[in-house]
């Protein structure tokens, strides 16, 4: 299952627009049709036989960026992308047995993610007779949308409960201000605000209910600050502390099956809430051992309070039937 051809391509261009700004477009493609693969690619499950898969994966960039050396209020940088990956799945060895479930994996289907995102940021710059200032002001917004349609013999639709089609919006605003004084000390300190919206399908069911799924907001706050510390030119320390917070993906929140389980929808995720701490130095030299050589070394040390963390119920109590796929763990610690 080894011996396949794939194709790929890219397309881009650099052109300027006016004095100094720079549009830059791109276009990559990739694309394999393979006949006969591994149902399962990443497990020795050989029991799901051989299927026809053809797989593609485009990308588009476009992005423009201006530094306008004449005005310290703008330094401006937008972009705006498209991904669209897909997987068309046919002729399972196994496709007699289609079925909704966990065995709708050996039916014909189509699975797909495509991804709409758009960034903007502008740099404004002060200075002083020892310092320098850049504060940076931005948004981010990203479209993701799931689909998955999956094909009875007969020709009908039925939905993937593995994979169930949903969309996930999401959008920020963010502010970061560098701080650096005689070229010693620099301070960063920034905030992230984000709202986000998950929509599942209608196939989707609410098990309190019986009913579709509704959707669901939330909001995120995440404050940062960051501070380095040059003793020399050969000797600095430097820590953060920051404070995040991630969203449940349409995955974690809408999937009702595995290859090898069922189980309910996570309508109850709440968002995962971070404490992060890190510290450490950098030693570099120069002539260490020799003439002309160069040694650099830096160590770190992080720890992370993590509260309601998202993992997979079966990491705790075995089994799925009658209950939620992921869960929050009330509290988990990273170092």
């Amino acid at each position: 299952g080894t011996n396949f051809d794939s194709w790929s391509g890219l397309a881009k261009g650099t052109f300027k627009v006016g004095e100094e700004g720079t549009l830059r477009l791109s276009y990559q493609r990739w694309d394999s049709d393979l006949d006969d693969q591994q149902l399962s690619q990443t497990s020795t499950a050989t029991f799901f036989g051989l299927i026809d898969r053809h797989v593609v994966d485009q990308t588009a960039i476009a992005s423009y960026e201006n530094p306008f050396t004449d005005n310290d209020m703008l330094n401006v940088k937008a972009s705006i992308s498209y991904s669209d990956t897909s997987n068309e799945q046919r002729n399972a060895d196994l496709r007699d047995s289609c079925s909704p479930g966990s065995f709708a994996v050996v039916c014909d289907s189509d699975y797909a993610y495509r991804t709409w995102q758009f960034n903007a940021q502008n740099t404004m710059e002060w200075t002083g007779s020892d310092w320098t200032n850049f504060l940076t002001l931005g948004t981010q917004t990203t479209y993701q949308d799931r689909v998955a349609e999956s094909f009875r013999n007969d020709g009908s639709l039925f939905p993937v409960t593995f994979h169930p089609q949903g969309t996930d919006f999401k959008t920020g605003v963010f502010a970061q201000n560098e701080f650096t004084w005689d070229e010693r000390l620099t301070l960063i300190p920034g905030v992230r605000l984000d709202w986000h919206r998950l929509s599942p399908d209608s196939g989707v069911i609410n098990p309190g209910t019986g009913l579709p799924a509704a959707d669901t907001d939330a909001t995120a706050v995440s404050p940062k600050i960051a501070a380095l510390y040059k003793f020399n030119d050969s000797f600095s320390v430097f820590g953060s502390i920051a404070h995040t917070e991630r969203f449940p993906t349409v995955d974690e929140v809408f999937s009702t099956a595995s290859s090898s389980a069922t189980f309910l929808p996570s309508l109850d995720l709440r968002k995962e809430r971070s404490n992060n701490f890190e510290a450490g130095f950098a030693v570099s030299g120069n002539s260490v051992f020799q003439e002309g050589d160069a040694a650099q070394v830096k160590v770190t040390g992080f720890y992370n309070d993590v509260t309601d963390l998202i993992a997979l119920a079966s990491l705790f109590t075995p089994g799925f039937n009658n209950r939620t796929g992921f869960v929050n763990v009330d509290e988990a610690e990273i170092y």
